[in-house]
This record gives C-alpha cells, sequence and structure tokens, in this order.
C-alpha cells in the first residue's frame, strides 16, 4: 500500500509553542462535522492532567466550516492544537493513519469530531493506569449515545460485558467504542488490509492485542457517542452492515494467514461466513456446509454472490 497520502498533507501548527515531549496525542478525525466539532475540541481542552499533551485534528477535505473552525481553534490553542488537511478527500482509514502517523505521544487517545469527552479527568485517569500497569495496551471505559441534537437517545452506559481481555481475547476482537480508548502508541504502520475494510475499528483492537491486554475503567464519566443519520456506520441498512462486516472479518482473516497466524485467520474467516450467509439469507444447506468447510477459498465466488443479490454494493 503506497502511503503518499501520508506525506502530502498541510500542517498547520506552531511546534515552537507545543509541548516538545507530549504524553499523549489526541487523535481526531473529522469531516463534514461543523455543527459539533466545537464541542468535541473544547472537551479535550479542558481536560486537567499533570503531564502535557497535544491535539492532532485531521480535516478530510469537508465540504462544510469544518476545516475554519479547526484552524480557528489551532490560533485560539497554539500551544495544543494541530491540523492536518490535503485538498483531496481521503476517506477515514488513510485519515486515521495520517493522524497515527504524526502522534509524537506515548499514549493515543481518540475522539472524533462529532464526539465528546465529559470527564475532565479522563487523560489523567487512563494514562494513570497504564503507567502503573506495564502489562496493559489499552484502557476504555464507558459511553452514552446521543442524537444530532445532543439529546439523549440511550443513558444506559454502554460497556463490555467483562473488565479486561486477555491479549488472545483482544487479538479476536474486544468490544470498546474508540472514543473511550486511550492506548499505547505502538502501531507504527498499518497493514495493507487495513486499507481495505470499512470498519476499521475492529481493525485496529485486534492489532492493539499483539502489545497487551484491555482494561474497562468504571471511574471514568462516560463520553458523549453521537448517533446521526448522515454518520458513515448509522447510514447504513441492516443488510450492508452484515456486509461491511462480513467484509471486514475478511480482510483481519487474509492478514493473520499473511503473518501466519492460522488460528486468527481462521477465526476471523468463519466469522466472515457467518456474516455472509446472514447478509443474504442463504437457506442451501449444501453451500452453507461448503462453506464451513472451505471458508476462505470459496470468499470470492461468495463475493460475487453478493454482488448478484446486492448490484450496487
Amino acid at each position: 500500500m503506497k502511503t503518499d497520502f501520508i506525506s502530502e498533507c498541510t500542517e498547520i501548527s506552531q511546534m515552537d509553542l507545543l509541548p516538545t515531549n507530549p504524553v499523549v496525542s489526541v487523535l481526531m478525525i473529522t469531516y463534514n462535522h461543523e455543527r459539533f466539532l466545537a464541542e468535541a475540541i473544547e472537551g479535550i481542552v479542558k481536560q486537567v492532567a499533570d503531564f502535557p499533551f497535544e491535539i492532532i485534528i485531521g480535516e478530510d477535505c469537508s465540504t462544510d466550516k469544518t476545516r475554519q473552525i479547526a484552524l480557528s481553534y489551532q490560533k485560539k490553542h497554539p500551544n495544543l492544537i494541530r491540523v492536518l488537511y490535503s485538498e483531496r478527500n481521503i476517506g477515514p482509514n488513510k485519515n486515521v493513519a495520517r493522524v497515527m502517523s504524526h502522534c509524537r505521544g506515548q499514549y493515543i487517545a481518540i475522539c472524533e469530531g462529532d464526539d465528546f469527552w465529559i470527564d475532565v479527568k479522563k487523560l489523567q485517569i487512563q494514562v494513570g493506569f497504564l503507567e502503573a500497569s506495564p502489562d496493559y495496551v489499552v484502557t476504555h471505559h464507558g459511553n452514552i449515545q446521543i442524537d444530532s441534537e445532543g439529546m439523549i437517545v440511550d443513558d444506559n452506559i454502554i460497556h463490555p460485558e467483562i473488565n479486561e481481555y486477555s491479549n488472545d481475547t483482544l487479538v479476536m476482537g474486544g468490544f470498546m467504542q474508540p472514543l473511550n480508548m486511550c492506548f499505547r502508541n505502538v502501531i507504527k504502520e498499518f497493514p495493507d488490509e487495513y486499507y481495505k475494510v470499512l470498519s476499521a475499528d475492529s481493525f485496529l483492537i485486534t492489532l492493539l492485542g499483539a502489545f497487551g491486554k484491555a482494561k474497562y475503567l468504571d471511574n471514568i464519566i462516560p463520553s458523549a457517542y453521537r448517533i446521526q443519520q448522515g454518520g458513515l456506520w448509522q447510514g447504513l441498512s441492516q443488510d450492508e452492515k452484515n456486509i461491511a462486516s462480513t467484509v471486514t472479518n475478511f480482510w483481519i482473516s487474509v492478514y493473520y494467514k499473511n503473518i501466519d497466524k492460522e488460528k486468527y485467520s481462521s477465526l476471523y474467516g468463519e466469522r466472515s461466513i457467518e456474516k455472509l450467509i446472514t447478509s443474504i439469507n442463504l437457506k442451501d444447506k449444501i453451500l452453507i456446509k461448503l462453506v464451513v468447510k472451505h471458508q476462505l477459498p470459496l470468499f470470492y465466488k461468495l463475493m460475487r454472490i453478493i454482488k448478484k443479490f446486492y448490484p450496487n454494493k
């Protein structure tokens, strides 16, 4: 995978005013978030921590005033904010990779431009845990759901069923929202397969499992995850989500096959097949048995079936 998109961007920052050695880099990707971006940035700027941090905003060629808002905040907080952008839209996966490649912190926290943090001690608590717990690569916490108007859709705290993931469990796919994550800056390059999936979050989480365990922290005020009709994932039908999950699991399977991790390749291959069967409602049990038996060798044939059922996908 060519990474020209990483170098062909403009950075607006004042490095002489930014911390020399930030402990945390806050990764923020944003696209057409003019209604929400200020609130997202304010939730980060208000963080109370005994260590320096930076905010890196990856603006992906928005068609609204998102870039102007990002740049205005950079002028307002030149000691905290860096803005990256280019003159062509590169999509969320490449945008994440580009921003991450510029992160200088020992740790990375994520907040997209339409979500926001509520707890002003979020970073302090998460970094404190990671500093004291070298076996862990990532911490996360809960969130509530709000709509595009800021109204609470669900005030139940979204959290996993278990508070801790082992390395192995994390590789196999732990449940966590990127909005709530703070992790060690250990991923220096994404594999080619990462750029072919829609659910890049799943790929990031499984990659982190190679470096340590995950811990859910219940002493952080939940953040706000925005559910909006125009969102990349929320705008998909259930069939489209199943297909997206099929493709994501498939490419993760290919990744692990390419690095000779057959256990994980097989696991994600099976998940891919299960999602595919769900998405097109196959009733031919003979075909299903063939799928289960042969898994990946039949995948491209099954992708042609997707095209038959969903020619526009």
